[in-house]
């Protein structure tokens, strides 16, 4: 079965679709510290149905639903990073890593979609 996978042998991080280096560095970092920055970004901007995303020259603010929809954007990114930073290097939780890194990245495209079908169509 896919999603059964082997206990980690020490992946290179490199990319997103194998496993992180597993050192401490980078679980901290990209497996705690950046998720709960993209977490807490995404809670305020469903809160207060408000987020901003940057530009290239300007920046597009969103409120209402898209806001709301950003937030679970950011949310979903967070997820995504802390199961490659800190699932795929865990004894316990590695074999579900790539069930949840693929559910969270299945949200955040589905939610950047529309966000980016509401920007065009409004």
């Amino acid at each position: 079965m896919a999603w059964i996978r082997t206990p980690p042998e020490g992946g290179t991080g490199d990319e997103f679709s194998g496993d992180a280096s597993g050192s401490l560095f980078s679980k901290i970092l990209g497996g705690i510290i950046v998720p709960v920055v993209l977490a807490v970004n995404g809670v305020l901007d469903i809160i207060y149905q408000e987020a901003t995303l940057p530009g290239k020259r300007a920046f597009v603010e969103l409120t209402g639903m898209p806001a709301v929809i950003m937030g679970i954007v950011y949310i979903g990114i967070g997820l995504f990073l802390h199961f490659h930073y800190v699932w795929t290097v865990s004894e316990k939780l590695f074999r579900l890593a790539a069930p949840a890194k693929t559910l969270a990245l299945l949200i955040s495209l589905a939610g950047f979609l529309y966000v980016c079908y509401h920007i065009i169509m409004h």
